[in-house]
């Protein structure tokens, strides 16, 4: 028998449709693809940290200029704790945008947003390293593009859900 809000649904005008539009479904799989590898290479950072770490050090040992190694690294920390929090709340916004919930797209949101933010923190603290100043901020750059566009795509289709 079906659900009262299905036959409410049904009978109101406008009503999202209860057929999910493939460009959701395309979406909501490359969201799980990204967010889920974007989980496993976040946690592998996190278990690595300690080499990076070193490896900062041992730079700052041969660099003529002096850069705070301690703040880069906790930057570092920070972005990393970010990405495991964003991809989980990525996966779990694309489950239920999969489920046409239109708050999926609430969860989501942060998700992409927040690990965004201290990225490009994190980035600017590399910016301090001589040799790769340049590169955290085209990373940090680059790295906002696919954010931005998916928040986009899902945002152009929340007319569908409900």
């Amino acid at each position: 028998m079906e659900d009262l809000n299905d036959i409410l649904d049904h009978n109101i005008k406008g009503a999202p449709s209860t057929k999910r539009p493939a460009f959701i479904t395309v979406l909501c799989i490359l969201t799980w693809v990204g967010a889920g590898l974007g989980l496993l290479t976040t946690l592998y950072s996190f278990f690595t940290i300690g080499t990076l770490e070193t490896t900062y050090e041992n730079f700052s040992s041969f660099s003529s200029e002096n850069f705070d190694v301690a703040k880069i690294v906790k930057w570092q920390r920070f972005s990393i704790y970010a990405n495991v929090f964003g991809n989980i709340l990525c996966l779990i916004g694309a489950f239920l945008m999969w489920n046409l919930r239109k708050i999926g797209y609430y969860i989501y949101l942060p998700g992409q947003i927040i690990p965004l933010v201290i990225g490009t923190y994190a980035a600017l603290s590399i910016s301090s390293i001589p040799i790769l100043g340049g590169l955290g901020i085209f990373g940090a750059a680059l790295g906002a593009i696919f954010p931005i566009a998916f928040l986009i795509m899902y945002g152009l289709n929340l007319r569908h859900m409900r």
